[in-house]
């Protein structure tokens, strides 16, 4: 039977979570292919719930505990602010057993980036070859290349994807929405 995605709620993880989430990274660091956390990174839910808060307190979002009905946490979801390139990030780690609903969390992740938040572009990052490598292109993110995050300081290669609003892009005349001729004026 197919999850509604209107059933899955992403919000801020609880201490009384904390149990669930160590189970959750625990499965996530044994099957590091399927997902964008870098696998060279372990954290102890106590330690993620910190830096979730502390990036909370920062940037006036983090990514959050992905939850089933009946409080059941899957996964962590959400939006993390990339300093190195100045965009949001779509975060979005399931438990193995889950990963079929990565591209309907996706889904919800893109519309509330676009329509709820008003962002005007979101990036994704994933491990090379990896599931979610596939689901970001197929949820319409365009490759820009291999890439390595500096301040990560791990040297974890990355495929690097960008998504823009193109309701939201704005003509080089301020008019609107981009025509065929407003790229010449862009270059």
């Amino acid at each position: 039977m197919q999850q509604d995605i209107r059933d899955i709620e992403i919000r801020q993880f609880a201490d009384a979570d904390k149990q669930q989430l160590n189970m959750i990274l625990g499965a996530m660091v044994d099957n590091p292919s399927k997902q964008t956390l870098n696998p060279s990174i372990t954290f102890a839910a106590n330690e993620l719930i910190e830096l979730l808060e502390e990036h909370r307190i920062e940037h006036g979002i983090a990514p959050g505990g992905i939850y089933l009905p009946g409080d059941v946490a899957i996964g962590i979801g959400g939006f993390h602010f990339l300093q190195e390139t100045g965009v949001y990030e779509i975060v979005c780690n399931v438990s193995p057993d889950k990963e079929h609903l990565v591209p309907a969390i996706l889904s919800r992740l893109i519309t509330d980036a676009f329509d709820n938040l008003k962002m005007d572009k979101i990036c994704a990052r994933a491990i090379p070859v990896s599931k979610f490598d596939k689901y970001l292109a197929e949820s319409g993110f365009v490759f820009l290349g291999e890439r390595m995050f500096v301040n990560e300081g791990d040297g974890q290669i990355w495929n690097y994807y960008e998504l823009e609003d193109e309701r939201n892009m704005v003509s080089a005349d301020n008019s609107g929405a981009y025509t065929d001729n407003d790229w010449d004026a862009l270059f």
